[in-house]
């Protein structure tokens, strides 16, 4: 796409979309006058011109392959998720290669892209998520976690509109929550963030949360099932008992599902993903874990044991499942919101359902022999 001309020792470094052919010998005039609808770059190599039909083509190219990742919600934004990525590394549209999708999340949207070379992932925000999450709170999260050195590598974030690039990772893997040694790590991974003790101003407030979020579906009036009602009050009484008895806050990452911990080929790990992240209790992040998989329940209680590395106490239980309960009615929530906004996730929401109504029973009743 690129050509050279003569060098123009006076000219170099300038970028211009019309040149003083006077300035320019007679070979690069007449080079000139054949590409006059090219724009010309004067580098040290000499004067380069973009062909613009091809330039064109590439761009349209990209905005294709970019747009079909999800052809309704990305038309709107391609152009300005292309002038990101052009800002940020300080290149040309037409530069921007190889968009592949990646596995679509339930919170947004993400696809590979090429620059120089070099493979990112470039995360957009979901439809909908504008009102879930404050993004400007991710980017404190990621700034105060920097020298942790236990996420991915952040090439550009954007604290309003949630755009974010990241690098690569082609040697990893993500966290099989059936594979023990590799759940151990994760807990170990999460108490290292909660050891730490980083203070940020915002906070998780899963009663708030919990508020919001029932609030969103209210506003769109979404009619609840019966389902709905008959966990209801359990939830309150649940929250009650939090409230009265939990009050340590640590910074949590509130999302610390298997997908967002990456495994590498060495078997190090790192957690990303830190939107949901603020100030919370730290066993609200053990049962966020557990409630993303069809964990049985055995299984859910070896992840407590991982995290406290110890048997824990009838107290502990059933603040744990209180965690467990009230995680899952948020999501259960959520997912009654995203729905109705066009997503689907096929049984997850029922899920999320029978995680609430079993470990709130749990929690209420006393713990863990009932």
């Amino acid at each position: 796409m690129y050509k050279t001309l003569k060098s123009i020792q006076d000219l170099k470094g300038q970028t211009i979309d019309k040149l003083d052919v006077s300035k320019i010998s007679a070979g690069s005039e007449e080079r000139y006058i054949k590409k006059e609808k090219s724009k010309l770059i004067l580098t040290n190599k000499g004067i380069n011109y973009i062909d613009d039909h091809k330039s064109e083509v590439g761009q349209e190219s990209s905005f294709k392959q970019l747009e079909a990742i999800d052809p309704k919600f990305m038309k709107d934004i391609s152009q300005e998720i292309f002038n990101t990525i052009k800002d940020v590394f300080k290149i040309d549209i037409v530069d921007i290669k190889d968009i592949v999708q990646m596995k679509k999340g339930m919170t947004n949207l993400s696809f590979l892209f090429t620059v120089n070379d070099n493979r990112y992932v470039f995360r957009v925000p979901g439809r909908g998520t504008d009102l879930l999450i404050t993004r400007s709170q991710e980017s404190i999260a990621y700034d105060k976690i920097k020298t942790l050195n236990i996420s991915d590598e952040i090439v550009y974030i954007d604290p309003n509109k949630g755009y974010k690039i990241t690098k690569y990772y082609s040697d990893i893997k993500t966290l099989d929550p059936y594979n023990d040694n590799e759940v151990k790590k994760a807990m170990n991974k999460i108490k290292t963030l909660h050891q730490a003790d980083l203070k940020v101003e915002h906070s998780f407030d899963i009663a708030e949360r919990i508020s919001f979020y029932k609030s969103l579906c209210v506003n769109l009036d979404i009619e609840f099932s019966k389902q709905f009602y008959e966990i209801e009050s359990k939830i309150v009484d649940v929250l009650d008992f939090i409230v009265k008895n939990r009050t340590e806050k640590r910074l949590c990452h509130i999302d610390p599902v298997c997908t967002n911990f990456l495994v590498f080929a060495d078997e190090t790990i790192k957690l990303i993903d830190w939107e949901y992240a603020g100030m919370s209790d730290p066993i609200m992040d053990v049962a966020m874990f557990g409630i993303y998989q069809t964990y049985s329940k055995p299984q859910v209680d070896r992840l407590l044991e991982l995290y406290l590395d110890k048997k824990p106490s009838a107290f502990q239980y059933k603040v744990y499942y209180s965690y467990v309960a009230l995680a899952s009615y948020l999501w259960y929530l959520w997912t009654i919101y995203k729905e109705a906004l066009g997503d689907y996730y096929g049984d997850y929401r029922q899920m999320q359902f029978n995680f609430a109504l079993k470990y709130s029973d749990l929690a209420l009743l006393g713990g863990h022999n009932v």
